[in-house]
C-alpha cells in the first residue's frame, strides 16, 4: 500500500491514508469476501473509501467484480476501490466500461463516484536489471510468466508440452497458461507449434534466453516483513544474502532471510500456523513472493535466477560481485 500512496501523492498530489480492517469488522463480511481481499479504511483528500486488495491473482470477470463491489458497498456503506498490482490495458478498459473503481499504481486511477480518472505514463528508469533503454511498466513479464520462464530455464523444459501439462506443472489454470503464452509471443520469446494440440518452441536456449528476457524480468518480492518465532519446516526457502552466501563466497548475513509464496502464507495464516508479520526488526526477515519459490527449488535455498532478481538492485559491491559469480558459474 505504501507504493500506492506514494504514486497518488507524487504524481497527482492526492493525500491518502489507510488502516487495515480489524478482525471484527472483516468478520462481518461474507466468508467468500473475507478470504479474497485485504481491506483498508482510507481517505482520498477528505472522502472516506475502502481499499480492497486481492490476496490472490484473480481471474474474476468485470461482471463478477462489479457484483462483489456492490455487495461490499452495501455492507460497508462506502465507495470500494480495488487495488491491482498488474492489469493489462484491455482489463483496465473493461473495468472502466463497467464503472468499477480501481487503481493500478504507476499506471491508472479510476474512481467514478469521486469523479476521478487519472492516468500516468511515467516510464521507469533503467536499473541493474534493466540496463540500456528505459522500459515502460507494461513491458515486464507478469509473475506467472516469469515463473514459467524460470521453470523452463532451471527445472525442466516446457518445450513440446501441451498447455494443460504446463498448467499442471506450474499449478496454474489453463486460462493463465494461455495468457502466459500470448505474453511470451509478444516479447518474441517463443513460437507456438501445432494447430489442434499446441506446444512451445523457445526462440533461444540457456544463457542466451536469460540474457534476452532479463530486461523484462523483475524481483518476485511482493512484500517483506519480520517474525520472531520458529518457521514451519519445508515451506520456506532461504533467500536474500543468506542464500547468496551459500551459493558463493559472500560472507553470511547475521539476519537470516526466508521466502514464501503469497498463497502459501495466506493458507498458513488461515490455520494459525504462523503469526502475522511485522514491519519492526525481528529475528527472521521474510520475503513474500508473487509466486511460490518451492516450484523452482527443491533445495533449502531459493533458485539462483530468482535470487539474482531479488538482489540486482543492491549497490553493495560485494553483493554485485557475488551475483556476477552466481550467473557466470551456472550450468546452463
Amino acid at each position: 500500500m505504501k507504493q500506492l500512496f506514494e504514486y497518488l501523492n507524487e504524481n497527482f498530489g492526492l493525500s491518502t491514508n489507510a488502516d487495515i480492517f480489524s478482525k471484527k469488522k472483516k468478520s462481518a463480511l461474507p466468508l467468500y469476501l473475507q478470504g479474497s481481499y485485504d481491506f483498508y479504511n482510507g481517505h482520498i483528500q477528505e472522502t472516506p473509501i475502502i481499499w480492497a486488495k486481492p490476496l490472490n491473482d484473480s481471474d474474476l470477470t468485470p461482471t463478477q467484480l462489479k457484483k462483489q463491489a456492490d455487495s461490499l458497498k452495501n455492507s460497508l456503506n462506502s465507495p470500494i476501490v480495488f487495488v491491482f498490482d498488474y492489469l493489462d490495458a484491455w482489463q483496465r478498459k473493461r473495468l472502466i466500461e463497467k464503472h468499477i473503481a480501481f487503481v493500478q499504481p504507476s499506471k491508472q486511477l479510476y474512481i467514478p463516484e469521486l469523479f476521478l480518472e487519472l492516468n500516468d505514463t511515467i516510464v521507469k528508469k533503467s536499473s541493474p536489471i534493466t540496463q540500456g533503454s528505459p522500459i515502460a511498466q507494461d513491458d515486464y513479464l507478469k509473475p506467472p510468466s516469469q515463473l514459467a520462464l524460470l521453470y523452463h530455464l532451471q527445472v525442466a523444459p516446457l518445450t513440446n508440452l501441451s498447455f494443460g501439462a504446463i498448467a499442471r506443472l506450474l499449478r496454474l489454470s489453463t486460462m493463465t497458461v494461455t495468457r502466459i503464452i500470448k505474453e511470451f509471443q509478444s516479447f518474441q520469446l517463443v513460437e507456438v507449434i501445432g494447430t489442434k494440440e499446441k506446444s512451445l518452441s523457445f526462440t533461444c536456449d540457456g544463457r542466451a534466453l536469460w540474457d534476452k528476457a532479463l530486461p523484462f524480468l523483475r524481483s518476485p518480492i511482493r512484500q517483506t516483513g519480520f517474525i520472531s518465532e520458529g518457521l514451519p519446516p519445508g515451506i520456506f526457502r532461504v533467500g536474500g544474502e543468506s542464500a547468496l552466501a551459500r551459493y558463493t563466497l559472500l560472507a553470511e548475513n547475521e539476519q537470516p532471510s526466508y521466502c514464501i509464496g503469497k498463497e502459501t502464507l495466506l493458507a498458513l495464516r488461515k490455520t494459525d500456523k504462523i503469526p502475522s508479520l511485522t514491519d519492526k526488526y525481528r529475528d527472521y526477515k521474510i520475503e513474500i513472493w508473487h509466486y511460490d519459490p518451492i516450484l523452482l527449488s527443491q533445495k533449502e535455498e531459493v533458485d539462483k535466477l530468482s535470487l539474482y532478481l531479488t538482489l540486482a538492485g543492491e549497490k553493495d559491491e560485494r553483493v554485485m560481485g557475488a551475483l556476477n559469480d552466481l550467473i557466470t558459474e551456472m550450468q546452463w
